[in-house]
């Protein structure tokens, strides 16, 4: 509920697509999601057979009719300004350079148990190989070869063959 009400809570301004690629849920979240469905138009629910992230995400984008992706994680929530800030981030960069694949983001974790607060500091740590310049601590906009939380043009994502759904 938290990442899809900070989904729902974006400021930005245009038609936004939710696809929830559900991978075999035991808890809530197909009640929840269905609860979603029965009052937004915006948002989808699909299945995901083969129960992995990468699959789920290929999903998603081969179902979405935008031509932008965005994907955060249900372990995760955005800020207000989240979408906003990664299209405006992705349309001030796209012109500056024809290598431009995506933005990735800052997030935060929507479950804060001890064990999710501990992987978030340990993966922003050295033990990771996260030093100050790290793109997860950084301030500024960076150039990184891996992100979280971002915003892609749909025919990249399609034309490099989408995620590897060997890569658990």
């Amino acid at each position: 509920s938290k990442c899809l009400d900070s989904i729902l809570e974006q400021t930005y301004p245009g038609e936004l697509e939710i696809i929830v690629a559900d991978g075999g849920s035991t808890d809530k979240t197909i009640e929840i999601i269905n609860g979603y469905c029965k009052t937004r138009q915006n948002i989808r629910l699909i299945n995901n057979p083969k129960r992995n992230q990468a699959a789920g995400r290929n999903l998603a984008i081969k179902e979405s009719t935008t031509d932008l992706i965005a994907y955060i994680d249900a372990h995760s929530y955005a800020d207000k300004d989240w979408l906003e800030q990664l299209y405006n981030s992705y349309a001030e960069l796209e012109d500056t350079t024809d290598k431009l694949a995506g933005v990735g983001s800052v997030y935060f974790d929507a479950l804060q148990t001890g064990f999710t607060k501990a992987s978030d500091a340990a993966l922003k740590s050295a033990l990771s190989g996260a030093g100050g310049s790290h793109f997860l601590n950084a301030n500024d906009i960076i150039e990184v070869d891996n992100a979280y939380a971002c915003l892609y043009k749909k025919e990249v994502l399609l034309e490099t063959g989408l995620y590897n759904e060997y890569l658990i």
